[in-house]
């Protein structure tokens, strides 16, 4: 009997760890070399105003989640040369899930009225409200938040290089009317610093 509670005794103490283990969440991007520089990850993106305890960044990602179409400029410097391209896109924002403030999105966009090029990236509300685009070829931009507006139907505002030297100038209307991810459709809330002015 002695012999059996001891071996009770050491399983119950080799499975104390497990007891006290919790299952994280596991995103493709934690693993970019990204995601651990200063000013990216969960709690510290960085940016243009302050933390809004009162912004409701779930229901701001749901309203980023759609199909956007419309025009964009694009400001760049390349080889020193200082150029303004004009581009019809198409960009759409996936979340991850409905009450995710992140995902993955693609944007196609067109010159001159050809096709031009497609390119992947990752989205990422921070804290502040401002929009972080991690694309697939390695440019990162920001939307910021004061720069923007975004409705249930209108989506305009400035994407800055973070890596690169570029300005892009957008205004795009939604594209499709998907089922929306919760309550966006009667929500009547208006995102963004260019909608107080």
């Amino acid at each position: 009997m002695k012999k059996q509670f001891t071996y009770l005794a050491m399983a119950a103490l080799m499975a104390m760890p497990f007891m006290f283990t919790s299952c994280d969440e596991y995103h493709y991007w934690h693993d970019e070399p990204w995601y651990d520089e200063p000013g990216y990850g969960y709690d510290d993106h960085g940016g243009h105003g302050q933390d809004n305890d009162e912004l409701d960044l779930v229901l701001m990602a749901q309203y980023l989640h759609a199909n956007w179409v419309g025009d964009l400029t694009a400001s760049y410097t390349e080889n020193g040369v200082r150029h303004n391209d004009k581009f019809y896109m198409e960009m759409s924002f996936d979340q991850e899930n409905s009450q995710a403030t992140y995902g993955r999105g693609q944007e196609v966009s067109y010159k001159n009225n050809e096709f031009y090029k497609t390119r992947t990236f990752s989205w990422s509300l921070d804290n502040k409200g401002n929009i972080d685009l991690k694309y697939d070829d390695g440019v990162q931009m920001r939307i910021y938040y004061d720069d923007l507006l975004l409705s249930t139907n209108m989506f305009t505002g400035v994407i800055t290089g973070i890596n690169i030297e570029e300005t892009d100038e957008f205004s795009f209307t939604k594209a499709t009317y998907a089922k929306p991810n919760g309550p966006v459709a009667d929500s009547g809330i208006v995102f963004g610093g260019k909608a107080k002015k």
